[in-house]
């Protein structure tokens, strides 16, 4: 994508920053009432900022319940490692629901990358009137937390 291109993508998000935060609103309401696959994806996405490749590996075993911290498997430039990072608590929260209730042993997401991105998508049509992709969760994710830290090497890593 040009430079061009670029600031106008970022453009576009910014105007969206309101319509991300009643996003995660909206899908932490949902996903305490209803922990389905369909709000909780898109929940972990929002919160997370990682790729969606990222979040369909998590599985039950990455996720430290006592000290709120989830562990990521991560592949960049063909090489691969993992890290670890704190969520919000009340995610943790949902995701001992949606474990519980979805009978989950094993991978949090067993569906297919196409099947991710139109839940995402589709969901967040239907909560915020907005068409977002996970790839636009991760950069509006890393662009509120730009602005809340103002610490670019922070947001970077």
């Amino acid at each position: 994508m040009s430079e061009e291109g670029v600031m106008r993508k970022v453009g576009e998000l910014r105007l969206y920053l309101d319509d991300y935060e009643q996003l995660i609103r909206e899908l932490l309401d949902k996903s305490v009432r209803s922990p389905r696959i369909k709000y909780f994806l898109p929940l972990t996405l929002a919160l997370s900022g990682r790729r969606i490749g990222e979040v369909l590996r998590l599985a039950v075993k990455d996720i430290d319940f006592e000290e709120h911290k989830v562990t990521w498997w991560i592949e960049k430039k063909r090489q691969a490692m993992y890290l670890t990072l704190p969520m919000p608590s009340r995610w943790f929260t949902i995701a001992q629901d949606y474990i519980v209730l979805n009978k989950i042993t094993n991978e949090l997401f067993p569906i297919s990358r196409i099947t991710a991105w139109r839940v995402v998508t589709d969901v967040t049509s239907e909560l915020i009137g907005v068409r977002l992709s996970p790839h636009d969760l991760r950069h509006l994710f890393a662009m509120k937390a730009l602005l809340d830290t103002k610490d670019y090497e922070l947001v970077r890593r």
